[in-house]
């Protein structure tokens, strides 16, 4: 299979596709399910592929439309009456009435973002020709929806309803390309980079997330908020000016509680001369998770850090009882067959919960 450097990093391209099928569970369609046996290459064109695909999937079901204001001097009302636009109108002598119309228009912001990014991934060296005759033909139905420069995009801005729910993932795919793929524009071209560390931390965090929530329900897999365990009340008076302890993932059955702090970083340890360490403001971060979570010194909370495994020679793997409770240290190997990938996440939650609710059947190879 063809592999992608990307940062340094050995990640199979069908696997952040994988990743994505996840994530965003709309990818379990059938009419996505074509790309499970796709070689794509490159990002690119992983990126391309499911757009084309989710695109053509919208305008069977029709693009959103949203209404939108414009101002027009006429002869009769239409709309609803501009008293002020009206009285200019009178003072320059204009024997119109000035009417703010609502109207239904498909020249929206998400089909703008839709537009302007397949667009950009139509010009793209990299994708591959079929891709990009697949997304020329959806520009025929956006003929009304204008280009928009995509760095300019308020992405926390996007609200998703009943009548738009199906271009999360679309826009999500486009968030993706704009982050990761593009960096800048100059004289109305856009150029490019490779994917950026931060936008892989985030999917590989919401992935481990996504499958455990699939899988193992039971689980009660979730981020969640972790409180400052403080007594007193002088210290309750200071608790606000604490920072907010939140989990990528917390596991929890019959009282035991695994909290994984998820990494993707382009050198997954610290090099002091010859010396390889863990980072070590990650490992404090994830012991204040767990020593905060069991305030009542049980020691049943237990903690772990999940890195995505790069093509360093040297990657974490220690495990240690600190002050009572039970820390590891981990890669996940994402240069790998995602059926191991998932056997290694099984293992996990068999490791931590075996005496809970699993048997003693192992679900996969150890690290």
């Amino acid at each position: 299979m063809v592999s992608s450097m990307m940062n340094d990093h050995n990640v199979l391209i069908k696997n952040i596709y994988y990743m994505f099928a996840y994530v965003f569970r709309v990818l379990n369609l059938t009419s996505f399910s074509k790309l499970d046996v796709e070689e794509f290459g490159t990002i690119h064109n992983l990126y391309a592929a499911i757009l084309s695909i989710g695109i053509s999937r919208q305008l069977k079901q029709g693009l959103y439309k949203e209404y939108k204001t414009t101002q027009e001097n006429l002869a009769v009302l239409r709309g609803k009456l501009d008293i002020k636009g009206t009285v200019n109108n009178q003072f320059r002598r204009m024997q119109r009435l000035s009417c703010d119309i609502d109207e239904l228009t498909e020249n929206n912001i998400y089909n703008q973002i839709l537009k302007s990014t397949s667009f950009f991934l139509v010009n793209h060296p990299m994708v591959d020709q079929k891709w990009k005759k697949s997304l020329k033909r959806s520009f025929l139905y956006f003929n009304g929806v204008e280009y928009i420069n995509l760095l300019d995009v308020q992405w926390n801005r996007l609200i998703f309803q009943r009548q738009n729910q199906t271009y999360e993932v679309l826009l999500n795919i486009c968030y993706f390309v704009v982050k990761g793929l593009i960096q800048r524009q100059d004289e109305g071209k856009y150029e490019t980079v490779e994917i950026i560390e931060d936008n892989l931390a985030i999917l590989f965090e919401k992935f481990v997330l996504a499958y455990y929530k699939y899988h193992h329900p039971q689980l009660n897999p979730a981020s969640r908020y972790i409180e400052w365990d403080v007594n007193s009340h002088k210290e309750q008076t200071c608790i606000r000016f604490l920072p907010q302890m939140k989990t990528d993932i917390m596991l929890q059955n019959n009282g035991k509680v695994l909290i994984i702090d998820t990494k993707f970083y382009r050198q997954t340890m610290q090099k002091y001369y010859d010396t390889y360490k863990f980072h070590s403001h990650n490992l404090y971060q994830i012991y204040t998770y767990v020593k905060n979570k069991d305030k009542f010194k049980t020691g049943n909370v237990s903690g772990l850090l999940l890195y995505a495994k790069t093509n360093e020679t040297t990657t974490p793997n220690a495990e240690f009882v600190l002050d009572g409770h039970l820390f590891q240290v981990k890669s996940l190997n994402l240069y790998q067959s995602f059926s191991e990938i998932k056997k290694q996440l099984d293992y996990i939650v068999h490791y931590y919960f075996r005496n809970d609710c699993y048997s003693s059947q192992s679900l996969g190879d150890s690290y």
